[in-house]
């Protein structure tokens, strides 16, 4: 019973976490012309995001890491995760190549180079995988110098590893989140409550003070190439990472506790099923979300006589959330409905 609970509430993370993605995206690219860096609910959503979906994934691959061998891993990792990935860079490419026709312009490009930029923009897949991979592999090298207390070291040359491998910055940034996740699956911390109670009184201080540097997309993680220093960028690091770490333990917290008051309620079991389509949901947002449904949302925000824009309580928390559910909805219904056609043919072909 205790394995369902804590995969059950983890699965329950990863519906609330898919919603807040679809959150921070409907603010960025269905917004007006203000700046989404400035926006309070976009910089909550994006200081640990992320880092808690990275968190996850580790949580479960620890789960699962012992069960098949190091390639039978691998494998498992390219059908689940690169396969997705790549097409769901041509899906997203064809539609809006499609569309872009149909609406008369040529700015869209055909071209193979935009393809391959289409399927490389699904970076947080790539990232994925690549923290995927480095783990396995430490933890299989481990394995055969013959203890586990070789793993830290292993670890840390993963990390120097990352910082000299060109298009790394995220790995490097996320990697941490992804092998505490491992730790947390593997039982490793038993209790986390002192720390997720430090954690609800040092988010709220550390998000008073995030700022437009601190987004991994401004500042990267170099200390060698940073604009702002080495010594300034080693601080925004440990911000950032402090922070992540913050937001993912609060929302643990938050999120172990409604499962627990509410087990049976039946708007925590959809959450929870959709945090199991979050791969499928997080790779059609970009059509419907990210490109169709934003052009529609612009519309809406930025028509003649729209006040959405005009009041930032109400656009922030209030119609954007609600786009958010929405759409999280809709994409959910469509993943369960493509999976009952498939389960339905191979029934038939069997």
């Amino acid at each position: 019973m205790e394995k369902q609970t804590r995969i059950r509430y983890f699965d329950l993370i990863r519906g609330i976490a898919i919603l807040l993605v679809l959150w921070g995206h409907i603010i960025q690219f269905g917004g007006g012309e203000s700046e989404p860096f400035a926006n309070k609910a976009f910089i909550f959503i994006y200081s640990f995001h992320m880092p808690l979906f990275l968190l996850i994934s580790g949580f479960f691959l620890a789960k699962s890491i012992g069960k098949r061998s190091f390639v039978q891993n691998i494998k498992r990792k390219v059908v689940h995760i690169i396969v997705p990935a790549v097409l769901g860079g041509v899906g997203f490419y064809v539609v809006k190549l499609v569309v872009e026709r149909l609406l008369g312009r040529d700015t869209y490009p055909v071209s193979m180079a935009m393809l391959f930029e289409e399927i490389g923009n699904i970076w947080f897949l790539w990232c994925m995988f690549m923290c995927s991979v480095a783990l396995l592999a430490a933890a299989a090298l481990a394995r055969k110098l013959g203890s586990e207390r070789f793993m830290p070291v292993i670890l840390l040359a993963v990390i120097v590893l990352f910082a000299v491998l060109p298009y790394s910055e995220y790995n490097i940034y996320l990697f941490p989140y992804f092998v505490t996740g491992f730790y947390m699956g593997r039982g490793t911390f038993q209790k986390l409550s002192k720390l997720e109670l430090f954690s609800v009184m040092l988010f709220p201080m550390m998000l008073q003070n995030f700022s437009d540097k601190h987004f991994i997309y401004a500042s990267g993680v170099s200390l060698l190439s940073s604009n702002y220093g080495a010594a300034e960028q080693c601080l925004i690091n440990v911000f950032r990472w402090l922070i992540g770490f913050a937001g993912c333990f609060v929302v643990i917290l938050f999120t172990r506790k409604l499962d627990e008051s509410f087990q049976e309620n039946k708007v925590c079991a959809l959450i929870c099923d959709i945090g199991k389509c979050t791969l499928e949901i997080y790779i059609l947002q970009r059509i419907v979300v990210e490109y169709l449904g934003a052009k529609v949302l612009w519309k809406l925000v930025n028509g003649p006589g729209s006040v959405v824009l005009g009041n930032e309580i109400v656009y922030s928390y209030v119609f954007t959330p609600v786009c958010s559910i929405a759409f999280t909805l809709l994409l959910y219904y469509i993943v369960k409905g493509a999976k009952t056609i498939r389960r339905s043919i191979h029934a038939d072909k069997m």
